[in-house]
């Protein structure tokens, strides 16, 4: 399979990209704003305390900036899903149930954090159950891409391999957070951190493969150099990209118990 520049498909994604795409500034935007309001309560701890307190701002902001990210990133890839294979989305239903899926969720979590209603962990402070309803959301997404693109890996370039991957980690990573459900790891507090914070640091590398992805490709789009997204230069970011995914997890590592040499 050829990848490459052609609007023929691109027209029946663009309106589902685009709300896509306004849903994730609306994310962006609204998140600012709690965040505005958390660091004027982290100075001003009486500011607002008694209607909308910092423990409530803060979890808000994080929940909307987080969900900026992947939701922009999964925009720009139904936008430009149907130029690199070349086809028309495969469910074209599917972008739409995904899009309400995650719209619903999201006003129900946002609702949960105004009503003080918490139960989950550092990031995911919402209840398990959410959780699993955001795992849902992205199974029409994970169905269009890989039923749409059906990647050739031996000839695919960077880009395919980055899209893939993140999909493929956000599964694993969102489930494996939610580990602590289970009583082998929430009676033991090492344990549970050691997972928990583990999971959500391969989990920003989950989305970040898809930020990198998309960026990629419209940078080849500018440049009109096919080569830069093939070259072994590329493929050795993208491994080491992939390694720090799986094995680094950032800061993350800093309040998880471990041997000095980690």
């Amino acid at each position: 399979m050829t990848y490459g520049w052609n609007n023929t498909f691109s027209h029946s994604a663009n309106k589902a990209a685009k709300a896509f795409l306004l849903l994730a500034l609306s994310y962006l935007l609204i998140g600012l704003l709690f965040g505005v309001l958390g660091g004027m309560q982290y100075i001003l701890p009486a500011f607002l305390k008694d209607r909308l307190s910092f423990q409530k701002t803060r979890p808000l902001h994080v929940y909307l900036v987080i969900s900026w990210i992947f939701t922009a990133a999964q925009a720009g890839i139904y936008y430009y899903l149907p130029t690199v294979s070349k086809r028309p989305i495969y469910w074209q239903k599917g972008i739409w149930l995904h899009f309400f899926l995650q719209c619903i969720n999201s006003l129900i979590i946002i609702a949960g954090f105004f009503a003080g209603y918490f139960g989950g962990r550092e990031y995911l402070e919402f209840p398990p159950l959410l959780g699993g309803f955001i795992l849902l959301s992205w199974i029409p997404f994970s169905i269009n891409f890989f039923a749409t693109l059906k990647p050739n890996y031996k000839t695919a370039p960077v880009y395919v391999w980055m899209w893939s991957t993140g999909i493929l980690f956000f599964f694993i990573t969102l489930s494996e957070s939610y580990l602590w459900l289970f009583d082998f790891f929430r009676n033991n507090m090492i344990r549970d951190i050691t997972v928990q914070w583990k999971a959500l640091g391969s989990m920003v590398g989950s989305w970040n493969m898809l930020v990198y992805g998309t960026g990629i490709y419209v940078m080849e789009q500018v440049s009109g150099n096919e080569k830069a997204a093939r070259s072994p230069l590329s493929f050795f970011f993208y491994f080491l990209g992939l390694t720090n995914l799986m094995f680094n997890w950032g800061h993350h590592t800093y309040i998880v118990p471990a041997a000095p040499w980690v």
